[in-house]
């Protein structure tokens, strides 16, 4: 039989409130993890023994209809952009937070003008750095665009996308996040 690990009160408490607050917590477990130098899956379990799976979001504030509108305003750009226009205006989210909203309410953020680096490193789940290698490399087409203060400013067209996920469907790792985004830029059901 494993042998319980026993924590202090104040991770049990840090834990607890992660749960509680889904998604908007601002200690993740994984923060809290490195902070206290326990293990991740050690402090998932204290949750699932506790049972505080069963306060998973119990605290999860809807986006009222001004949130929205910033989030449907600012949706071509990244995330954390987002979350700073949120702030600006009062609301706190957490990038999670945003980022579970947008896919839950299908708020799509590409434009007839393309995606930028950070859209598409977003969607299909690598580094910004490893987009625009694949660009520097020629396997990614991409247009650069000219802005101030900006370092390596490219618009990649979904034409351009999806003939790069077709010629190197063996670099993208599909998962269940990216997924949709994937079929619907193969389905050309994104113009």
């Amino acid at each position: 039989m494993p042998r319980k690990i026993e924590l202090p009160e104040h991770i049990k408490l840090e834990v607890r409130k992660s749960y509680e607050q889904f998604p908007n917590a601002l200690n993740t477990i994984r923060k809290i993890a490195n902070a206290s130098g326990y293990k991740e899956n050690i402090l998932y379990k204290y949750g699932r023994e506790s049972g505080l799976n069963r306060l998973f979001g119990k605290d999860y504030k809807i986006y009222s209809d001004k949130e929205h509108g910033i989030v449907e305003k600012h949706c071509d750009k990244n995330l954390i952009t987002i979350q700073r226009k949120l702030l600006e205006k009062g609301f706190k989210r957490t990038i999670s937070s945003i980022m579970h909203y947008k896919a839950n309410n299908k708020i799509v953020w590409w434009t007839t003008n393309g995606l930028s680096v950070s859209q598409i490193s977003e969607e299909i789940g690598y580094t910004p750095d490893g987009v625009r290698y694949w660009i520097e490399t020629g396997k990614l087409k991409a247009k650069r665009i000219e802005i101030k203060n900006k370092e390596h400013p490219y618009k990649i067209s979904l034409k351009d996308l999806r003939n790069f996920i077709i010629e190197y469907k063996s670099m993208i790792n599909i998962n269940s996040k990216n997924k949709d985004f994937i079929i619907d830029v193969l389905s050309k059901r994104i113009l």
